[in-house]
């Protein structure tokens, strides 16, 4: 496998729906000639979207697959990304297959776009995605970096005023600072940034936030 599902997200269970029946029937015949790999693409392009479990149980058995290599499981992940542009949970199988094939740059890209369509993905792949995004730094890490404080701010929203609220409010007030620092001299990046900003201020207003700010460097006082 690539390197965001070797550990996580699949876990044995019986098949659910008509659909999952007929991908799992066709992920237990062993000749997955391309005849075979079409009407496995198409099952998973027809119809409601497949979860991520079932996509996982695709990754996992395509990937120990002797017989097909880095490219044919990479362009199968492609072109079912096209036929599914919206579908995050495909578009980071597609991002772990790159990563497989050892062409990083594409894989982040993709791993990046697929979070930002759904943030969610943050909480299945946090450390593996922090790493690459950082690693690739510019505006890739930037990106990620909005879509995971804005995660964050979620969690504080929900939260409300629990006692887990308090530390969540504070860590989310350092990252937003250090964000601003981060990037002082970028006027567009800082216009991207203080949307969440001005997020926040909302949240104090409307006293899920208490007005207390954590002042670093230069930047100082209210959200911008």
């Amino acid at each position: 496998m690539g390197r965001l599902f070797d550990t996580r997200l699949y876990r044995e269970r019986a098949s659910e729906s008509e659909r999952d029946q007929r991908v799992a029937h066709l992920l237990r015949d062993d000749t997955r000639d391309a005849a075979l790999l079409t009407a496995l693409a198409d099952e998973l392009a027809a119809g409601d979207p497949p979860d991520l479990v079932t996509l996982v149980g695709v990754v996992r058995t395509l990937s120990q697959d002797a017989e097909l290599d880095d490219e044919t499981r990479t362009r199968f992940w492609a072109d079912l990304s096209a036929r599914r542009p919206s579908h995050s949970g495909i578009m980071a199988c597609y991002s772990d297959a790159l990563f497989a094939a050892s062409r990083e740059d594409e894989a982040a890209a993709v791993l990046v776009a697929a979070i930002e369509s759904e943030p969610g993905l943050i909480g299945d792949f946090h450390d593996d995605a922090a790493e690459i995004a950082r690693a690739c730094g510019g505006e890739l890490w930037l990106r990620y970096q909005l879509v995971d404080l804005g995660v964050q701010l979620d969690d504080v929203e929900q939260a409300g005023d629990s006692d887990d609220a308090a530390g969540e409010a504070s860590d989310v007030r350092e990252r937003y600072s250090e964000l601003l620092e981060e990037h002082m001299d970028d006027a567009a990046a800082l216009a991207r940034i203080q949307v969440l900003g001005r997020r926040i201020a909302a949240l104090e207003a409307a006293g899920i936030l208490p007005r207390v700010l954590v002042r670093r460097g230069s930047w100082r006082g209210r959200p911008q």
